[in-house]
């Protein structure tokens, strides 16, 4: 038999995560991708201006740029379609290998050496990703506005469809940069 104590434990938690959920905010970046962070994160999402350009539409499908910010956090997401006839299950491409040239490339004030990104596959969507800490008195440039002192960068793919994702705080450690990272790589759909 439940007891009273019981239905106003149930009752607590059902409101309790009733709450979380009206708090929380659904962000669109590209491709049918959606990320779920809290009511204090904000976001803009647009055609990426290289559409415009001459000849961009015979090779992609859609390009998109979101940016969103949070608590001392900032993500740029780039997503990019590209036009093919193959299934995305006929796509292979080596996301670890594209992650670690990306970062080298892009962040070499980055402490970190030997780059070992985590990848996550589930179904045909890959995530690869690799966190990076500024060395002292550096900062990795994300882009303008954007904290620097660590970055998560990485891809969710499917088939010829990437997003390219950078979550830039002062802290790897900070709640918004453990929240966009659960969100975006871990848990995101």
């Amino acid at each position: 038999m439940i007891g009273t104590r019981t239905i106003i434990t149930l009752a607590v938690a059902a409101a309790a995560m009733t709450a979380s959920q009206a708090l929380a905010k659904e962000f669109a970046i590209g491709g049918g991708i959606k990320v779920t962070l809290g009511d204090d994160w904000t976001g803009t999402s647009m055609q990426n201006p290289a559409m415009g350009f001459p000849g961009m539409k015979d090779v992609m499908e859609e390009a998109t740029e979101s940016r969103l910010r949070g608590p001392g956090s900032g993500v740029l997401v780039s997503y990019m379609k590209f036009k093919t006839k193959k299934a995305a299950s006929d796509i292979k491409i080596d996301d670890a290998a594209n992650v670690v040239k990306a970062a080298q490339a892009a962040y070499a004030q980055a402490v970190e050496t030997d780059l070992q990104p985590v990848v996550r596959i589930s179904g045909e969507t890959v995530r690869a990703y690799l966190t990076l800490h500024a060395k002292p008195g550096a900062r990795l440039n994300v882009a303008g506005g954007y904290p620097g002192g660590c970055v998560t960068t990485g891809t969710i793919r499917l088939g010829a469809a990437i997003h390219n994702v950078s979550i830039a705080s002062e802290s790897c450690e900070s709640a918004g940069h453990k929240e966009a990272l659960a969100a975006i790589f871990e848990i995101g759909t």
